[in-house]
């Protein structure tokens, strides 16, 4: 189903649990998903799980450095946002 067809996501913590099980719905309906994720293994699980379709992430939500890098990342890459999920810690 292409439900999200043409759509354009980010997802912070899409790396496990909810945030993943949200990148992965979200891929499946043909959106094109950015998922952050601080830790580099669960980041490359994250990436051999959903493939190349799926822009994986380091940042953490913790530093305003990375808050800062991570906007101008989603712009360079998507441009405008239809969808953002941000999971709290």
């Amino acid at each position: 189903m292409a439900q999200y067809a043409g759509k354009k996501a980010v997802v912070t913590g899409g790396t496990a649990g909810i945030g993943l099980a949200t990148v992965k719905a979200l891929l499946e309906g043909g959106a094109e998903v950015l998922l952050t994720g601080r830790n580099e293994q669960t980041l490359e699980a994250a990436q051999r799980k959903l493939g190349p379709r799926a822009h994986v992430v380091r940042s953490d939500t913790a530093s305003l450095a990375d808050i800062d890098a991570l906007g101008a990342l989603v712009e360079e890459k998507l441009g405008q946002v239809d969808f953002v999920f941000i999971k709290e810690n």
